[in-house]
């Protein structure tokens, strides 16, 4: 993969950015590399995916695209002169978003989770029903597969404390989601990263944008409701803290309706979401120091285990 100044030459020329030009590092994101880029009175920010294969980029275009079209707040596309909407730099797709003005969303403040939580009820009711028409592989029981395959298949990583035991219960999620992620549960855009330095503010407050799609997908909503919970309402010792959840699942139906079969499968979800974010950080961390990594490293899997032994507490969350 070439060097940072030399794919962000390339780029800018595409773009047609090729003087007056100002760039600079943002602290987005850990899959991918971005930069501010500022001419005159002019902001975009410039992205090379480092996880994402350039085939399945489309799939997060497309879902920015339709959601620019109907009003949601998310940095639009920018076009090369020719009308295309990515690159190809040397295998690596690269992307040029409108720059929008706001700051990470607070994650102290107790408005800030049902805040989050109605974007995220607007975005699920815009996307109903959409597909994209792309495939898109970090899907949450993509990443748990990706997880019970490795250890299959890699000694080392099946013999660290605790992996095999882990893969026996990626086995049976995978077996079980069939029976709970049935069709007749809503289906669309699944942004599945809604932590506070996605969600872009005003300072009064306003949300302005919801950014990085990286990891978007089209599945069943209730898998981002648990993300939401995930990222709004955990507790201590890896649990979660009620108030906050009944919180923030209030606010998400002041916009879009929970319906049933979705509450009956909350609980599965959010299992479903620890173990997947588990298994990601594990593959990560165990591919860069395969000799070193110690799964009692990774807070997903203590939370999952947490979680796994009950969720009956969802029950409560309608008071």
């Amino acid at each position: 993969m070439l060097p940072t100044k030399q794919w962000v030459d390339a780029a800018l020329k595409a773009y047609g950015l090729t003087s007056g030009v100002v760039v600079s590092p943002t602290s987005q994101g850990d899959d991918n590399e971005s930069l501010f880029v500022s001419r005159a009175d002019e902001r975009f920010v410039l992205r090379r995916y480092g996880v994402t294969p350039a085939e399945e980029v489309q799939f997060e275009l497309d879902a920015i695209d339709y959601l620019g079209s109907v009003g949601f707040p998310t940095p639009r596309l920018i076009r090369t002169p020719e009308g295309k909407r990515a690159l190809d730099v040397e295998g690596a797709s690269v992307v040029l978003f409108d720059f929008v003005s706001g700051s990470p969303i607070s994650d102290d403040d107790s408005e800030s989770g049902p805040a989050v939580a109605r974007l995220a009820a607007r975005m699920h009711k815009l996307t109903a029903g959409q597909t994209f028409g792309g495939r898109r592989s970090r899907t949450d029981l993509y990443r748990i597969g990706a997880f019970t395959f490795a250890c299959q298949e890699d000694p080392l990583l099946r013999a660290k404390p605790g992996a095999e035991r882990f893969a026996e219960h990626g086995r049976a999620l995978l077996a079980e989601a069939p029976e709970v992620f049935t069709p007749d549960l809503p289906r669309g855009l699944i942004h599945h990263d809604m932590h506070s330095e996605n969600v872009l503010v005003e300072p009064h407050g306003e949300i302005v944008g919801l950014i990085d799609f990286d990891e978007s997908y089209s599945g069943p909503f209730v898998l981002d409701i648990a993300g939401l919970l995930h990222s709004w309402a955990r507790g201590a010792d890896f649990g979660y803290d009620i108030g906050a959840a009944r919180r923030t699942l209030a606010a998400y139906r002041e916009v879009r309706n929970i319906t049933t079969a979705e509450q009956r499968a909350l609980g599965f979800a959010l299992r479903v979401f620890h173990a997947a974010d588990a298994s990601e950080y594990i593959l990560r961390n165990y591919r860069h120091r395969p000799a070193t990594f110690d799964l009692g490293e990774c807070h997903s899997l203590a939370g999952y285990y947490k979680i796994t032994g009950g969720t009956d507490w969802l029950a409560n969350l309608e008071d």
